[in-house]
């Protein structure tokens, strides 16, 4: 399969910014944010591959991008120092590019290593210099014959988490479609205002959750009867009640993975960390709405000890299940409360929290990298991406446990719903 890019533009804000907002203060989450670029990735199937149509389809899309980079201007800005955003109507990136194959061949097998080329910059690298760092860019790629676009679109994290990607997500289709109504409205300063930049803590997440070496990312897919029956073996009435699908599929992906890690040669016995996002803004006293912008989200952080594991899998999965859920809760006003305390306090705090997450006790803790991040639910199951070393990989594709429940990358089903109406 070959992705040639055949254009490249700067899209700017359709109006300039206002005033008196020249300058917008990030927020001591953005600071402690890595500088990696975040991907996501749609696909639509056209029903007659009208090539006139999906012209005018890309004019389309960079004119309501245009008019969505006016409600969301400090993103077509630059990062100045690592504290702030000067926003200069610079604009974002988009690219357009054709792929050699058709819309159902690529996705019949699909080989998520080649998903890099449907993006317009490399996914997950540590990005250099952060004061020249684009913040949004997109490439729209067109399949052969015109049986479909790809629009893929990165997203720099040290201004952007998964909440804030959603709501500019949402208003770019909103006034895309012509329901301006639906288009949101973005608060740039409450997340500033409650997590202050501080220059004492820049450096402390530096580091944090990588690991170098070459890994092995596979695709696999939990369907509604797999997340069941994972369900109907941890849920309990008095200890877990309703455990949601994204826990249970994560717990058991952590335990199969620690399983493949104790059969590596010199693999570790000892205690393993699963790191989970967790959006702050609903436990937050009070809680923020949704269209606060910025890094809102916090790790927790659930540690289970292999040295001394459960005799009964069941349970252990119910363990993992149940620190998991703890973690999670942890994260509540209170704790949001101490995270935004002064910074005598503050300091200590957040120090002692990712003390066990430093490279180097990481490299102790984790022979096997898992990136739970990847998961993301629909009605229709769970599909996981999971990163290992090529040992751990190799061990999880023969485990029949994992097999039993988890599909290796299935063929991608495209409803009526994934289509545009060319």
């Amino acid at each position: 399969m070959e992705v040639e890019v055949v254009s490249r533009e700067i899209i700017k804000p359709s109006s300039p910014k206002p005033s008196q907002l020249g300058t917008i203060k990030l927020s001591l989450l953005d600071q402690l944010s890595p500088p990696i670029y975040v991907p996501i990735i749609f696909f639509y199937q056209m029903k007659d591959g009208n090539l006139l149509k999906i012209k005018q389809l890309l004019t389309q899309l960079k004119h309501s991008l245009s008019k969505t980079l006016s409600q969301f201007f400090p993103l077509s800005g630059k990062i100045i120092d690592n504290f702030s955003v000067k926003c200069n109507d610079a604009g974002v990136l988009f690219s357009e590019a054709q792929i050699s194959c058709k819309f159902f061949e690529f996705l019949e097998k699909p080989k998520i290593d080649l998903l890099d080329k449907f993006l317009p910059c490399p996914q997950y690298r540590t990005v250099p210099g952060v004061d020249t760092a684009i913040q949004i860019a997109i490439q729209v790629n067109i399949f052969a014959a015109g049986s479909g676009i790809e629009i893929g679109v990165c997203f720099f994290h040290k201004t952007v988490d998964g909440a804030t990607m959603a709501s500019f997500l949402k208003c770019w289709s909103a006034i895309a479609s012509g329901c301006y109504d639906k288009a949101v409205s973005p608060d740039y300063t409450t997340a500033s205002q409650h997590f202050p930049p501080r220059e004492a803590l820049e450096s402390l997440f530096k580091g944090r959750f990588t690991r170098k070496g070459k890994g092995v990312r596979r695709r696999f897919v939990f369907d509604a009867n797999a997340i069941a029956a994972l369900k109907g073996n941890v849920t309990s009435r008095d200890l877990l009640p309703k455990p949601s699908s994204v826990t249970v599929v994560s717990s058991f992906i952590w335990k199969c993975v620690m399983a493949a890690a104790s059969k590596v040669p010199l693999g570790s016995k000892q205690a393993s960390i699963l790191a989970f996002a967790v959006n702050m803004r609903p436990r937050m006293v009070p809680p923020l709405k949704l269209s606060c912008t910025g890094n809102m989200v916090w790790q927790a952080i659930a540690s289970f000890n292999r040295a001394h594991p459960p005799s009964s899998k069941e349970t252990e999965l119910s363990d993992l299940v149940r620190l998991l859920t703890e973690a999670v809760a942890k994260i509540d006003g209170e704790y949001t409360k101490n995270l935004q305390g002064d910074e005598g306090e503050q300091c200590p705090f957040i120090g002692k929290r990712w003390k066990e997450c430093s490279p180097k006790t990481m490299m102790q803790l984790l022979h096997i990298c898992l990136v739970a991040g990847a998961i993301s639910a629909s009605m229709r199951g769970i599909e996981a991406w999971i990163l290992l070393d090529e040992n751990g990989m190799a061990i999880l594709e023969r485990d029949p446990e994992f097999l039993r429940l988890a599909s290796p990358n299935p063929r991608v089903n495209v409803h009526a719903r994934d289509s545009f109406d060319s």
